[in-house]
């Protein structure tokens, strides 16, 4: 997953990174949404790009241009998506290690700079019982082996290796893990 936010100075050209088809074919886009550019589009009015090496302003555009290229190219390619960053650091239980700055690639686990998160999926059509004929998923069955899916995935952080010190240290200090379900369709 590749998150750019919409105050960066190449904005621009990351919303139109993937409008050539075989282009960044392995990679998932979003667009990082700030409660700033959110206002400044609701005001129908420019916002500023930010240099992200001094902080400081480069140049304005206006907030619907910017938002109107970003729906064009959803709607051409499906990419990119938005991450509401602002909305998401809101609820952030870590605050004293950073502020969240991306998502896996899926979305739905939030992540500080230079971390990452370890997912899982315990396959329910594992579970399915035939009880009168119909059936049904063992759900004493399935709760039984949520406790060792966790513990396995909280093992896999502790034997992961990383391509970068920083994001062991830092998948270690938050230890986010993630099980899911899937099989429901079969």
């Amino acid at each position: 997953m590749g998150i750019l936010r919409i105050d960066h100075p190449d904005i621009l050209d990351f919303i139109a990174l993937k409008q050539t088809p075989t282009d960044m074919t392995n990679f998932n886009l979003s667009v990082g949404i700030t409660d700033t550019f959110m206002q400044a589009l609701t005001r129908r009015c420019t916002y500023a790009l930010i240099n992200p090496r001094t902080h400081r302003p480069t140049e304005r555009l206006p907030a619907p241009f910017v938002f109107d290229r970003l729906v064009e190219a959803s709607w051409a390619i499906g990419e990119p998506g938005l991450v509401f960053l602002d909305t998401i650091d809101g609820a952030n239980p870590t605050r004293r290690l950073g502020t969240i700055d991306s998502t896996n690639f899926c979305g739905e686990q939030p992540l500080l700079p230079l971390e990452s998160c370890t997912l899982g999926s315990i396959n329910v059509a594992n579970f399915v019982t035939q009880s009168d004929a119909r059936p049904t998923i063992d759900f004493v069955r399935l709760a039984g082996i949520i406790p060792l899916a966790v513990r396995f995935l909280d093992h896999v952080v502790d034997h992961n290796r990383s391509p970068l010190h920083h994001i062991g240290r830092m998948t270690n200090r938050t230890r986010k893990i993630g099980l899911g379900i899937m099989g429901f369709a079969d």
